[in-house]
């Protein structure tokens, strides 16, 4: 009778452990299932997401589209009106670029400078030559600095490169401050105590407070007496 009992016991403990088995093994395959799930889920909201957002990109370049004809008019356009306030244009904004120095500022310079003429000369009490070009930059004064050819003075992208330099050597002298850079730039303490070169640069309509760092209301004080 022992020996019978104990075999069902044994039988009812193996069951036990093959039916435990059984509902472990469900239990698992049901929590992989939940859990593939989940990631397809997140999977798709993500392609989702993803979607969306190049749909969107797609679209906001689509609306752009539009416009690049425009932009083609105006350009020719542009080019075949003023040839050279393009050239100026355009030489600002890639030396500007090239020489963290606002094209906007640059651009406000050459107007006050030349009026946008590449051909510009400006002369000294003797009749000789001072300044050239749509920057007037004075070859005396930055020849040598610069290593100036004396010959392409009057060519755009040149003259407006060597120009960009001279303004970012004050603006570094300076710490960033526009008035006291044009100062500089036009002549500094050789201006004969004159101090209305850089208010006229900052009023430019090329000059945009929005488009330079730091703003035309910073003053500087020269030692000079402003007239």
């Amino acid at each position: 009778m022992k020996r019978k009992r104990i075999a069902r016991m044994r039988i009812i403990v193996l069951s036990n452990l093959a039916w435990f088995a059984v509902v472990s093994m469900l239990l698992f395959a049901v929590q992989g299932m939940n859990q593939r799930l989940l990631s397809k889920k997140s999977t798709i909201k993500y392609l989702a997401q993803e979607i969306s957002w190049q749909r969107y990109a797609a679209d906001k370049a689509r609306s752009k589209v539009a416009s690049v004809p425009r932009l083609q008019y105006m350009t020719s356009i542009m080019e075949t009106r003023d040839p050279d306030f393009h050239a100026i244009a355009k030489a600002s904004w890639k030396w500007g670029k090239r020489f963290d120095v606002s094209p906007y500022l640059i651009m406000a310079v050459a107007h006050r400078e030349s009026a946008f003429d590449p051909l510009a000369r400006s002369y000294d009490r003797n009749g000789s030559p001072l300044a050239y070009g749509v920057m007037q930059i004075n070859y005396r004064v930055w020849k040598d600095q610069l290593a100036l050819d004396i010959s392409k003075m009057h060519d755009v992208d040149y003259n407006v490169e060597k120009g960009t330099q001279i303004l970012k050597y004050y603006l570094d002298q300076h710490a960033g401050d526009v008035s006291a850079a044009l100062f500089g730039y036009w002549g500094g303490s050789l201006a004969n105590g004159r101090y209305t070169y850089p208010p006229r640069v900052l009023e430019s309509k090329y000059f945009t407070v929005e488009n330079n760092p730091v703003p035309p209301d910073i003053v500087y004080t020269p030692n000079v007496v402003s007239q």
